[in-house]
């Protein structure tokens, strides 16, 4: 169903001095009745990761530097945050993100 590979997101802060990799090559696979939790410490991206594969992160700062994410053979990284919305929120295949 949704699948993220090799996804790495950067962000631009000058105050740190440039570049940071807030996500670096992180990948899963969900398939249809799956669930999948993502742990680890505090400002580990396990947030960013999420935010970035629906595009809820503004670019600047955060820049997608490398990998995809699919969701039912649609490319969600070059899709508008529109048709994202469009395809996610069908009730027969809705993706639940919950981040906190």
């Amino acid at each position: 169903m949704i699948t993220a590979e090799g996804l790495t997101k950067i962000f631009f802060d000058p105050k740190r001095g440039g570049e940071f990799r807030a996500v670096d090559g992180i990948s899963f696979n969900v398939m249809r009745g799956e669930a999948l939790g993502i742990v680890g410490e505090s400002g580990c991206g396990k947030s960013v990761a999420n935010l970035s594969i629906l595009k809820l992160i503004p670019s600047p700062p955060g820049t997608i530097e490398s990998g995809e994410a699919v969701f039912e053979g649609r490319d969600l990284l070059t899709m508008s945050g529109g048709e994202i919305r469009k395809v996610i929120h069908v009730p027969d295949r809705l993706i639940n993100l919950v981040v906190g």
